[in-house]
C-alpha cells in the first residue's frame, strides 16, 4: 500500500515542524544539506540528505566536494540513517549530471544508504536505472509537463520532488509523489506557509481538501488572508495573558502533544505539575494557544510570574509551584546532536 506524501522541511527545525511531527509524524520530515554548522538530528524524525549543489548555483557560491563527502559519511555513520543521500548533480544540465553520477556513485555506494539521482531536463526513466531514489529537479517548464513526473513514478521507485513551496503541493499529492521539499515556506511569504498549513490540516482531517480541479485552494484573497491571520500573525506584546480563548482542555491537549522547548527557555523558578510531569508555565500557555486559536503564541508576547501566567493556570485548575534547579532539568527539551 502506497503511503501518503510526506513533506520534508528543508533545513528547518522550528516550532511549526515539531508541532506537526507531534500530530502526524507520517506527514513531515527533514531534508538536510551540508552546512558549516552542525545538523540537528532527532532520532524519531525521518530525514533525507541533499547535496547542496542547487543552492550553490542559485546563490553563486562555491560548492565544496570535501564538505559534501564529510557530510555524507557523517550521516551514514548515525544509528538512525537517512532515507537517502542525493548524489551531486549539475542543476539544469542532464549530460553533466549523468557524468557526476558516474563519478560519485562508487564513492557513495559503500556507505550503506540509498542513493538518489536528481534528474534534469530531458532525462528519462531509463537514465535512473542505477538509482535507488528519483529526485525530480530540473526546470519548472520541463518537469510540470503532464507526462514527466508520472513516467518516473511508473518506475516503482521512491520519487521525491524538490522546490515545492505552494500550490504544487496538491499537484504532487494527486500524482502520487512519495515526498517533496521546500524552503520558501519559512522565508517570509506567509501565504505560502498558510498553504502548507492547510495541506497538513487536510492530511489529519482538520480541513476539507480542495476539489480535484483546484490547484490553489487559497487563491481567493480573503481566504488566504484568513489563514494567514489565524495561524501565523502574532499580536503585539500585551501586558497580560488573553485568557478568553484558552480553556483547560486546550492546556491538556498541549500536555498530551507536548513539543520540547529549547533549554534556554526553561523556567527559572516555577513549574506546572500534572500527572507526574513538569511543564514550563509560559511555554505551556504558548502551546495551549495553538489548540485554542490555531497558532503557537511565543512566550515573549505575554508576561509570566505569579500575577500573570501562574494565576492564569491556577484559575484553570493546574498546579503551579516553585521547583528546584534539579527538578527543572527534568523538563523535556529539544535534543541536539
Amino acid at each position: 500500500m502506497k503511503l501518503p506524501m510526506r513533506v520534508l522541511l528543508a533545513n528547518h527545525k522550528g516550532w511549526f515542524f515539531h508541532h506537526w511531527n507531534a500530530i502526524a509524524e507520517d506527514a513531515v520530515g527533514h531534508l538536510w544539506s551540508p552546512s558549516p554548522t552542525p545538523v540537528t538530528i532527532y532520532p524519531h524524525v525521518i530525514r533525507a540528505c541533499d547535496n547542496g549543489r542547487y543552492a550553490a548555483v542559485v546563490n553563486g557560491s562555491a560548492w565544496s566536494e570535501e564538505e559534501f563527502l564529510a557530510f555524507a559519511k557523517q550521516e551514514a555513520r548515525r544509528k538512525a540513517k537517512p532515507l537517502w543521500i542525493t548524489v551531486p548533480d549539475i542543476p539544469f544540465d542532464a549530460a553533466a549530471t549523468l557524468r557526476e553520477w558516474d563519478y560519485w556513485e562508487p564513492k557513495l555506494r559503500g556507505l550503506g544508504v540509498p542513493l538518489a539521482m536528481c534528474v534534469q531536463d530531458g532525462m528519462t526513466p531509463e537514465d535512473t536505472a542505477p538509482a535507488d531514489v528519483i529526485f525530480i529537479g530540473g526546470s519548472d517548464g520541463w518537469r510540470w509537463q503532464p507526462s514527466v513526473i508520472p513516467e518516473f513514478i511508473d518506475t516503482g521507485k521512491f520519487v521525491h520532488v524538490g522546490r515545492i513551496n505552494g500550490n504544487k503541493l496538491w499537484v504532487c499529492d494527486r500524482l502520487g509523489v512519495d515526498s517533496c521539499d521546500g524552503t520558501g515556506w519559512f522565508r517570509g511569504d506567509q501565504q505560502q506557509l498558510a498553504k502548507l498549513e492547510y495541506y497538513l490540516r487536510c492530511r489529519v482531517g482538520q480541513a476539507i481538501p480542495p476539489p480535484a480541479d483546484v490547484d490553489d485552494p487559497l487563491a481567493e484573497p480573503s481566504l488566504a488572508l484568513t489563514y494567514y491571520r489565524r495561524w501565523f500573525q502574532q499580536p503585539q506584546r500585551p501586558t497580560t495573558v488573553n485568557t478568553d480563548p484558552i480553556m483547560p482542555e486546550h492546556i491538556e491537549m498541549a500536555m498530551r502533544h507536548w513539543v520540547p522547548v529549547p533549554t534556554k527557555r526553561l523556567p527559572t523558578r516555577y513549574v506546572v505539575e500534572h500527572e507526574g510531569k513538569l511543564y514550563p508555565p509560559k511555554e505551556l500557555i504558548a502551546q495551549a494557544n495553538f489548540w485554542a486559536r490555531g497558532s503557537v503564541l511565543h512566550p515573549r508576547y505575554f508576561l509570566g510570574g505569579q500575577k500573570a501566567a501562574n494565576r492564569f493556570l491556577d484559575q484553570r485548575g493546574f498546579k503551579v509551584r516553585q521547583a528546584t534547579r534539579e527538578e527543572i532539568k527534568t523538563i523535556e527539551t529539544t535534543i541536539e546532536k
